[in-house]
């Protein structure tokens, strides 16, 4: 059993869960960058989980709240709604999925990588799809209990797949809902929310696996050095604008959408410099990208309206598919 002083806690930085019904638009998109921070084990949930976490090489728990963020837009089209309502009627198959998707201060995984991920999915029985059919329909009881809807301990590993390590799952509440603003006629936009069965926040537990120290060293030799980093903030900046542009796309129109390709290609560049080991060229193109990023004057030109958009001057690396020298 390692001493504490050979070891280093894993504590997790982001989290991102997505929540829906298989075969149909994600009900909801919840993220959270978290504050690195230790939480003593907790007694009740080792009571609770005791034969599954006994022999699990972690010290802390992380407990993430997942927030109600009601009235937040379900972009559901007309067509699926209707799919959706006829397979909930008609006792189809059902599953209720979610997906998470965790960043953690090391690496960790057989590929060395510092995201980790986990699925978890549930059939809903016919009273929980039956109810979800009503409120779609009528808007009336917009509550829906769901039993088994959240693991409440989650183990990530060193090495091997993340897993559910508590026999026990939480209940919790699907709050789904018609358009907020009674004024408007011609819309028919649905809204969620979640709580736990209680009403309160839903929330669960993460057990992140200790690092040892020496293997700390070699994980950042592995991961390249700096270019370790740039790849952890290009795909942090790649995911900040997919997230940004989903939820503008059910709320404008097309044409006042950013302008993200410029941003895009840069990152492109980026990934295509590291592929051809051309350091130089990477250097340079991360610098640009950050000085676009640092000056809000350039990043609104560039993503401007497309209506009002001005030649930013770059050009694409990537796209013109060039071949890069290799220097040692």
């Amino acid at each position: 059993m390692s001493t504490n002083e050979d070891i280093e806690t894993n504590l997790l930085t982001r989290v991102e869960i997505e929540f829906g019904i298989e075969g149909f638009r994600p009900m909801y998109h919840y993220e959270e960058i978290l504050s690195p921070k230790r939480l003593s084990s907790n007694d009740d949930i080792l009571i609770m989980c005791k034969e599954r976490t006994d022999s699990v090489d972690a010290e802390y728990f992380q407990e993430i709240d997942i927030n109600t963020l009601s009235e937040s837009f379900w972009g559901i089209t007309p067509e699926g709604e209707s799919d959706l309502i006829y397979n909930l009627r008609n006792s189809i198959s059902i599953t209720f999925y979610q997906e998470f998707e965790f960043t953690n201060e090391y690496a960790t995984g057989d590929d060395q990588s510092f995201i980790r991920e986990y699925s978890y999915s549930k059939e809903l029985s016919p009273t929980e799809a039956n109810n979800i059919a009503n409120i779609l329909e009528n808007g009336e009881n917009n509550e829906v209990s769901i039993s088994n809807i959240l693991p409440q301990v989650i183990y990530i590993p060193n090495f091997g797949n993340v897993e559910e390590i508590c026999d026990s799952l939480s209940d919790g509440q699907i709050v789904i809902k018609g358009n907020s603003n009674s004024n408007d006629t011609d819309t028919d936009f649905k809204y969620w929310g979640i709580n736990s069965d209680s009403g309160g926040v839903l929330s669960f537990y993460i057990r992140n696996a200790d690092v040892p120290k020496s293997s700390i060293s070699e994980i950042a030799v592995s991961m390249g050095g700096i270019a370790g980093l740039y790849i952890g903030v290009i795909w942090a900046i790649a995911r900040f604008l997919r997230i940004s542009v989903n939820e503008l796309a059910g709320s404008i129109m097309e044409e006042e959408l950013p302008n993200v390709d410029m941003l895009l290609s840069i990152i492109e560049d980026i990934l295509w410099a590291q592929k051809e080991q051309n350091l130089e060229l990477e250097e340079e193109l991360f610098d640009e990208l950050i000085d676009i990023f640092r000056s809000s004057e350039k990043l609104i030109f560039i993503t401007g309206a497309r209506a009002k958009r001005g030649n930013y001057n770059y050009h694409s690396y990537f796209q013109k598919n060039l071949n890069f020298e290799n220097k040692n």
